[in-house]
């Protein structure tokens, strides 16, 4: 339907710079703040500067005769009339996202929506509250490795399990590990927790990419292959 009452003087603003007007639209807000808006209605009896403040009541409804109040400064740029939604620097920058994590935007102040949901946020613990000590628990997640591939979901944290290896001495084991939480620039820590294998001198290496994580296993010794499973701790930061 568009607009229900052009930009009006607000009483005693006669000679007021700058000038208050007052304006009620059925229009969401990407519809009224768009270049040229106000340039196709009628405003002889009520013209627009450039200097004025509207009271804008958009996304009116007739039926509930409720909308969404805002404050708007005009511009004005060949013509072209554009409504631009003031925000004080305490104010939300809209639209934002339910259950997204908020952040500033800028110096100013202003509150915006990070495009971050809080659900993908590293946990604390399983009650989401401090561990004792302050300390923080990670989102722990195990994973048991098969042919060369271990999936482990979105961990932060956990133990993956590897098949019973019997990679021989000097030569490598390569397994490639999905897991949501990681990142091109993630830091992945790795530890050798236990196992049924026995031969010892073995290092461990990741290279992370975007969910997924090439995990490395050599076996240093160089006359005996392995001979188990390997558990080894990791951690996604």
């Amino acid at each position: 339907m568009g607009i229900l009452q052009l930009p009006t003087q607000v009483p005693a603003q006669v000679g007021v710079l700058p000038n208050m007007k007052f304006m009620v639209s059925t229009d969401n807000l990407a519809t009224i703040t768009a270049a040229a808006y106000l340039n196709g209605v009628a405003l002889e009896s009520n013209p627009i500067a450039n200097t004025d403040i509207l009271m804008v009541l958009y996304n009116y409804n007739l039926q509930s005769t409720a909308g969404t109040f805002g404050i708007f400064t005009v511009s004005i740029t060949n013509g072209v009339i554009t409504l631009v939604q003031w925000a004080d620097s305490g104010n939300v920058n809209l639209p934002v996202v339910n259950g997204n994590i908020a952040t500033f935007n800028g110096t100013t102040g202003q509150i915006t929506d990070s495009g971050v949901a809080a659900a993908n946020v590293m946990k604390l613990n399983s009650a989401n509250v401090m561990a004792a000590g302050g300390s923080i628990t990670l989102l722990k997640v195990n994973g048991t490795e098969a042919a060369n591939a271990v999936t482990t979901a979105a961990g932060n944290a956990g133990v993956i399990t590897t098949s019973a290896l019997t990679t021989a001495g000097g030569a490598s084991y390569a397994i490639t590990w999905t897991n949501s939480q990681i990142t091109a620039g993630s830091v992945i820590l790795l530890s050798i927790m236990g196992g049924t294998n026995t031969t010892e001198n073995i290092t461990l290496k990741a290279v992370a990419g975007a969910g997924t994580a090439t995990l490395t296993i050599y076996n240093n010794t160089a006359a005996t292959a392995l001979n188990g499973t390997i558990l080894i701790g990791y951690s996604v930061l």
